[in-house]
């Protein structure tokens, strides 16, 4: 088995709630570090900007998210789940090979689930 480093920002109140949601939302992932920029200013938050989530009201959703959450079941947390089910593992996983061995880099799937999960999230009824 490989190891993976996957780096995504989550707006959090603290540290610990931004742990707390990835343990959650994410629970095979096996480790992982949460980093404060604004506690430690002697290290410098990435060059890269990074884009801003923004939860968007199922109103607001693109055509192609709206569609997906037709196929979505109780286990899927958001649109990512729904997209990755579909596409499944096998063809997943030799997209992801294809991918690295074309462009010489992994391709941003697992980053783009996350995403989308946080982006297009689905709330599932509760039976009463």
């Amino acid at each position: 088995m490989k190891t993976f480093r996957i780096s995504f920002t989550i707006e959090s109140e603290n540290a610990q709630s931004a742990a707390d949601y990835i343990h959650r939302t994410y629970p095979d992932i096996k480790s992982f570090g949460v980093f404060d920029y604004e506690k430690s200013p002697t290290v410098a938050p990435p060059k890269s900007p990074t884009k801003k989530l923004v939860v968007n009201p199922e109103s607001k959703w693109p055509l192609w998210a709206k569609a997906m959450k037709r196929f979505a079941k109780p286990e899927d947390k958001g649109i990512g789940d729904v997209v990755a089910r579909m596409i499944g593992d096998t063809n997943s996983e030799a997209f992801k090979m294809w991918y690295l061995r074309q462009f010489g880099k992994i391709c941003g799937c697992a980053g783009r689930q996350a995403q989308w999960n946080m982006q297009f999230p689905l709330e599932h009824e509760t039976a009463a």
